[in-house]
């Protein structure tokens, strides 16, 4: 199962190209079992929407029927639903500007991540696994409240 982390820019738009590459760093060191996807919040329909995608792209992955070379292309080719990597990237992925960000990871602890998060001067939060007193503390009762919020970028995401 993937954790997810929601965070947006402490002073507005992060460049999400820099980001995505401050990304590719933390996989690099961290090896091949590391699943690492920073995606746009309005691709995301709720979190079954995204964990479905997400066991999809694994099966498909691990049973060598995926169109991609990565676990993380084909994650992005189905949660975008095109054929074509470029495409895909271009509607899920981070744009050059982004207010807010999803982060889908496997294999590697949030530890690793929060430096990143940091360097961008990010608020973030937990989002899976989360506590129904995190949510609760949060302002939102469900989970799927918190995502909508975080994809329309209305959600104040505190620590």
């Amino acid at each position: 199962m993937p954790e997810i982390l929601c965070a947006r820019g402490a002073s507005g738009d992060i460049d999400g190209a820099r980001f995505v590459k401050g990304l590719d760093k933390i996989r690099a060191k961290s090896g091949d079992r590391v699943f690492l996807a920073s995606v746009n919040p309005s691709c995301i329909c709720s979190v079954e929407h995204l964990l479905s995608v997400f066991r999809k792209a694994v099966r498909s992955f691990r049973s060598g029927r995926s169109r991609s070379r990565t676990m993380e292309g084909e994650f992005f080719r189905l949660l975008a639903m095109e054929p074509q990597m470029s495409h895909a990237i271009e509607r899920c992925g981070l744009s050059e500007k982004t207010p807010a960000l999803c982060l889908v990871y496997e294999g590697i602890g949030p530890e690793r991540i929060a430096p990143l998060l940091e360097e961008f001067r990010m608020t973030s939060t937990q989002f899976l696994p989360c506590s129904p007193e995190k949510l609760s503390s949060l302002g939102f009762e469900s989970v799927e409240e918190l995502l909508e919020a975080v994809a329309f970028f209305d959600a104040g995401i505190r620590d």
